[in-house]
């Protein structure tokens, strides 16, 4: 195993460390001293830029401790390749030289990574978009860069969907947008003047499901990214929330309310056929699908309180998780099945966000707000992004890394946002 995946080995260690660990948190501005130190050389006002955000990229994923660029040695570069000897005994163990250059109707970005310690090049490559897309070039070299180094996709060149809530000439308008996944470039693909709520993405990244009150009741909406067209789901005349995609994007699993009871039920997409997945004497919503398809985890009161259950779609009962605590609510689970992320009551009587491992039953708090909701995972499953409102009662996205060591609230031009939903890939 090599130097750079031992480190990446390591900072997964204090995840599972049990919940009565004292919860580690670093702002972002000060670096991650226990991550893997790197520096970007940068010389031109369009290299300094992209560098900027390539390391707010890397330091946000809690696996990097990104160096200020002015530590590079003054020699760094001699005629366009690293000079070697000006780097003996310098603190970082990676060094990223980053070359921009317009090309044919197209912006160039030649980025080359250096392993210091095996004094060596071990990532050249090259990048273009468009003129106006230099921070998404940006993005795409931080992904390149994030797997290189630890074996694990980045997730940088993403997007993110949330709602926004404005009152303007005295009413309040609700607004549903998506944004870079560190919230530059927001786009608001839907206003309306009734809540918006919980937005989540197909697997293919081309549509969005959400819930409107634009007909005074609940209802879940299927909307295209790609021409804006929309339609009611499971069709009109039904009251239904809480949507979630299968990994295959073929089903909608969604809550219903039946005989004044609400019900989990699942839709086929594509013949538009409903069939009811739980049966019990309590509220039974917000599912979210198991990494395989095979079964649903979700929230449920039939024991008297919110707590989580799992049931697959073959299983006649569903089991209670083994979580502590007297609520736990609002599960996602992560693409490769590995992590769940919810949202449990705290010691202090508000709600924090939580990653437990099923397989090892392990269990370690991200969050102790005062209110902290709505998680969702990156599509590598190594960040989260959920909903918090702070004791002033301001509501505010945070972005968080897998390890805890992250917490960084999320830089929005508005605010007064909730319900985030991190995108797949791109594709």
């Amino acid at each position: 195993m090599n130097t750079a995946c031992l480190r990446a080995c390591a900072l997964l260690l204090p995840l599972f460390a049990g919940a009565a660990q004292a919860e580690f948190r670093i702002d972002i501005e000060q670096g991650v001293e226990q991550g893997i130190p790197i520096v970007l050389v940068a010389y031109s006002e369009s290299e300094k830029k992209l560098a900027e955000v390539v390391g707010a990229d890397l330091a946000r994923s809690g696996f990097f401790n990104v160096l200020d660029p002015g530590t590079a040695p003054p020699a760094a570069v001699s005629r366009g390749d690293l000079n070697w000897d000006a780097w003996d005994g310098h603190l970082a163990e990676y060094a990223v030289m980053a070359t921009v250059s317009p090309g044919a109707g197209r912006l160039q970005l030649d980025i080359r990574l250096f392993d210091l310690l095996a004094g060596k090049a071990v990532l050249a490559r090259r990048l273009s978009a468009k003129p106006k897309q230099l921070r998404r070039l940006a993005h795409q070299a931080a992904d390149a860069l994030h797997e290189q180094i630890t074996g694990i996709p980045g997730a940088f060149d993403t997007r993110i969907a949330y709602i926004g809530q404005t009152r303007e000439a005295g009413r309040i308008r609700y607004r549903l947008y998506v944004a870079d996944a560190d919230g530059h470039n927001p786009i608001a693909i839907l206003t309306s003047p009734r809540p918006l709520l919980s937005p989540v993405w197909s697997p293919d990244g081309m549509s969005l499901a959400y819930v409107s009150f634009e007909a005074k009741r609940p209802q879940v909406f299927l909307q295209s990214l790609r021409d804006a067209n929309r339609r009611a789901l499971p069709g009109s005349g039904r009251s239904s929330s809480a949507p979630a995609f299968s990994p295959d994007g073929r089903r909608l699993a969604l809550a219903m309310t039946v005989d004044g009871d609400m019900e989990i039920f699942i839709y086929a997409l594509d013949t538009g056929s409903l069939s009811r997945f739980t049966y019990s004497a309590g509220i039974d919503t917000e599912p979210a699908w198991e990494a395989d398809g095979q079964g649903l985890v979700f929230t449920s009161d039939r024991g008297g309180k919110p707590k989580l259950y799992r049931q697959g779609l073959r299983d006649a009962q569903a089991r209670m998780l083994p979580l502590p605590g007297n609520y736990t609510t609002d599960a996602v689970v992560s693409t490769d099945g590995r992590y769940l992320a919810f949202v449990q009551s705290t010691e202090t009587g508000g709600y924090g966000v939580a990653l437990f491992e099923p397989e090892s039953e392990g269990l370690f708090p991200l969050s102790s707000g005062t209110l902290d909701e709505a998680p969702s995972f990156a599509p590598n499953g190594f960040s989260l992004i959920y909903a918090s409102t702070t004791r002033s009662g301001e509501q505010i996205l945070m972005l968080a890394s897998h390890n805890g060591r992250i917490r960084q609230r999320l830089p929005l031009a508005h605010s007064d946002v909730r319900e985030p939903a991190w995108s797949p890939y791109r594709r």
